[in-house]
């Protein structure tokens, strides 16, 4: 089991996790090592202060920004289908100035009119990680099967990252969700 950077998951949550990934071929990651540095992916807990934008080519019409970046708690592209978490990439770019990026988000039929993609556009940059990535609301729909998450500039891919969303395995899905059984010290 791995561990966050100042977090660490409760055992039951690692569990959970952990097993799911062996029934499951390894989704595939990559990214353009020249162009993105610190590089990671999994589960993470967004912190507190939020806000949303305008994303037209979204199910629900809008994205949800941070003014930090949510903390990476499992390195991991297995993800258990519970309502609230939070799945993703982050990375910071090796390039001088901020620069548009197009997020591209492919998934299983979701929403009342089946959207199997979604996109938005974001930011990268050089002074600090930024996170991109989806929280998984489902009252949308079935999540499980195969996600990616791709990040492209002028036509360029810069990273792409395959995730299983899998169903959770416990009864009460609070106990699935690394963010809400987390040890902190």
């Amino acid at each position: 089991m791995r561990f966050g950077r100042t977090i660490a998951t409760a055992y039951a949550a690692g569990i959970v996790l952990a097993s799911a990934d062996a029934a499951f071929a390894a989704p595939s990651s990559r990214h353009d090592a020249n162009r993105i540095a610190d590089f990671s992916f999994g589960v993470f807990c967004p912190p507190g202060k939020s806000y949303k934008t305008s994303a037209d080519d979204t199910i629900r019409g809008e994205t949800t920004r941070y003014d930090d970046s949510p903390v990476l708690v499992l390195k991991t592209q297995t993800i258990p289908a519970i309502d609230g978490i939070t799945f993703g990439v982050e990375g910071r770019e090796n390039q001088e100035s901020p620069a548009d990026v197009t997020i591209v988000v492919d998934h299983p039929p979701m929403g009342s009119d089946g959207v199997t993609r979604e996109s938005w556009t974001t930011q990268m940059e050089e002074q600090r990680i930024t996170f991109h990535g989806y929280f998984l609301g489902m009252a949308d729909g079935n999540p499980n099967g195969l996600w990616t998450i791709t990040g492209i500039r002028d036509g360029q891919e810069l990273f792409h990252t395959e995730f299983e969303v899998i169903p959770g395995k416990s009864a009460d899905p609070d106990e699935d969700d690394p963010c809400l059984t987390m040890l902190i010290s």
